[in-house]
């Protein structure tokens, strides 16, 4: 045994086996043993335990290991002999049995189990009710979004860019399209409840608006942005009803209560009125449409008129502005304040200026008819018609006959009452306009006032007209400070027209001891025409003392004469000395003040006047005559 340990020098001590050491090592040698046995010491040597066979567990018998059948095998797991001295990377790992059943293995516990959703029991148990179940849960679910403040809950159709819809019902009654944001609702079988409405929306007893200031209860804020160029439209809010068949009520389109009261109704036919409802609207296929107000409860309500048209009761009404806005609205309103208006026995319509309730009562224009007439009424200031910008005032009147005027300003006279002086009192007047031009531009005519013609006469008649005028002036002076222009043939200016009378002075004109003349009739007139002056003087002798030498007669002129006057004589009149009458010639030179008289014999010979000429009683002077001024 000494050389065994020459050989072996890395066994032992000293190179050489003990004796121990020697009889262990002889009796390993002498096993006979296979794969899969089991080695294990008895106590004195080493013996082995065959494999197993399939199913079976490893027992402890008699103090040593044997193999038994799994159903009474051992409950007590026993340690493993070649248990590693350290676990170091294998913590939370578990043994078992390798899928070749032939070994035990170390293996992550969480590859341990049921792997597979599909493999585990009691997936119908409904014990997670912390989870939505899609397919129901009785007593119904509650599905909140989240738990923090401002959290969100959001469904969607799908994670895909290309959105669908989301169906609210079985049938889809309620859809929300993801794609364009509408939402669209719709009965998928005919409706027949007479108690319960299609659509309903309403609050429960703890979904008052209880705080302070103006709420909204249900609210639309589309945005609009049409920017389509060539027309069109937009509707807010649309309500597009099918009748497919009635019974013989009449349909309420539209029924507003408050309380269960009825304020405001809207019928497509004829309604009988009831009382209670504030506002109701009656549109019919045939007949007309009406409007009618009420107070809430009494008989004698406010109404414009029945739908048959039949004239109803009603009661004086204020339209009043009782804001102040840019837009013109007018609010009914009976309460109030009546503007110090009193009961008016026909129809009164008043719209008053911006103006607050009381304050200023008159501030206003008023429409109305008095069974003859219609009135057009102003509390104060003018009444102003005043068209938009390219249009004027067309007066229309209907075709009637008889002898009445198709317009006619005041039927009436009209007296005004002054208290102090007035220099210029215009009761009607046309203002001067004014034709602005940026640019250099020409009016060929332009008028304030235009008259197309006189009256034509038409029909199959043909009507007559015996007297026919353009512009008829009944009675009283026509002044005319400018000119007038006669614009026919031979175009010609009027710049002027006057009448007035005036006392001739008379001078004898001769030698040295003339004296004038003393008459006892000495009037005189004149017609001014533009430049032409028409003249007319009487002359008759007192009787007196004859005036004293020979010469000619020089007579003031109302007007002085032209610078451009001509010189020469012209017949102008005639004197009568009681037996002989003679031709009277003037002369009125440029710029003259006077006009130069002297007559002619039968013999027409020119002769001077004498003072025996002018003065006898019988003696008789007429002229007419006409001069440029």
């Amino acid at each position: 045994m000494a050389d065994f340990g020459q050989n072996y020098e890395y066994v032992g001590q000293g190179g050489e086996l003990t004796g121990a050491e020697e009889a262990f090592v002889q009796n390993l040698a002498g096993l006979a043993y296979v794969s899969g046995d089991i080695l294990y010491h008895n106590g004195t040597n080493l013996t082995r335990l065959a494999i197993g066979s399939a199913s079976q567990v490893l027992t402890v018998s008699g103090g040593f290991p044997a193999w038994g059948a799994a159903s009474g095998g051992s409950t007590t797991f026993l340690a493993l002999t070649d248990t590693p001295s350290t676990y170091t990377g294998f913590g939370t790992y578990v043994v078992r049995v390798n899928s070749a059943a032939t070994a035990l293995e170390f293996v992550a516990a969480s590859s341990v189990g049921v792997t597979d959703h599909g493999a585990l029991t009691g997936l119908t148990d409904d014990d997670h009710t912390q989870y939505a179940l899609l397919a129901g849960r009785s007593g119904g679910q509650i599905w909140i979004g989240g738990t923090g403040s401002g959290d969100d809950a959001t469904i969607q159709s799908t994670s895909h860019a290309t959105k669908g819809s989301v169906f609210l019902g079985s049938s889809s009654a309620f859809t929300f399209n993801e794609t364009d944001g509408t939402i669209s609702a719709s009965l998928s079988a005919d409706y027949t409840s007479t108690t319960v409405p299609a659509f309903e929306f309403k609050g429960a007893a703890a979904g008052e608006l209880t705080g302070t200031g103006a709420q909204t209860f249900f609210k639309l804020s589309p945005r609009i942005n049409q920017v389509n160029a060539g027309g069109g439209s937009y509707t807010i809010f649309a309500i597009d009803v099918t009748e497919t068949s009635t019974d013989n009520t009449v349909p309420q389109l539209f029924d507003f209560k408050v309380g269960g009261v009825r304020k405001f109704r809207l019928f497509s036919a004829q309604e009988n009125w009831t009382e209670s409802t504030l506002f109701e609207v009656v549109a019919p296929a045939t007949g007309r449409p009406s409007v009618r107000f009420t107070n809430g409860s009494t008989v004698s309500s406010q109404i414009i008129t029945d739908a048959s048209g039949a004239a109803a009761a009603a009661t004086a009404w204020v339209f009043d502005m009782r804001t102040q806005v840019n837009n013109h609205v007018i609010f009914i309103n009976q309460n109030l304040y009546n503007y110090a208006h009193g009961d008016r026995t026909d129809p009164y319509v008043y719209i008053h200026s911006r103006t607050g309730s009381g304050t200023a009562t008159d501030q206003w224009t008023g429409f109305a008819h008095n069974t003859s007439v219609a009135l057009w009424e102003t509390g104060k200031g003018n009444a102003t018609v005043k068209p938009v910008a390219g249009s004027g005032l067309d007066v229309a009147p209907n075709a009637y006959s008889g002898n009445l005027e198709a317009f006619a300003y005041k039927s009436s006279a009209f007296t005004q009452t002054i208290t102090g002086a007035v220099a210029s009192a215009r009761f009607n007047q046309f203002m001067a306009n004014t034709i602005n031009a940026s640019t250099a531009q020409t009016v060929t005519d332009s008028t304030t006032v235009y008259v197309s013609g006189a009256t034509v006469a038409g029909g199959t008649g043909p009507a007559t007209i015996t007297n026919n005028y353009a512009l008829w002036v009944d009675d009283g002076l026509t002044r005319l400070d400018g000119g007038v222009v006669f614009a026919g043939s031979g175009q010609s200016t009027l710049s002027n027209y006057t009448e007035g009378t005036f006392t001739p002075t008379v001078t004898l004109v001769g030698g040295v001891g003339n004296t004038t003349p003393v008459y006892s009739t000495n009037t005189g007139r004149h017609t001014r025409i533009g430049d032409q002056v028409f003249t007319d003087v009487y002359l008759t002798g007192d009787g007196g003392a004859e005036g004293a030498g020979t010469g000619r007669i020089n007579i003031a002129l109302p007007i002085v004469a032209g610078v451009s006057h001509p010189t020469s004589f012209f017949p102008c009149g005639y004197a009568d000395n009681g037996a002989t009458e003679y031709e009277i010639w003037g002369q009125i030179s440029s710029s003259a003040t006077t006009i130069e008289l002297v007559y002619f014999t039968t013999l027409g010979d020119e002769v001077d006047f004498t003072g025996a000429d002018q003065n006898n009683v019988t003696r008789i002077i007429r002229l007419k005559f006409f001069y440029e001024i």
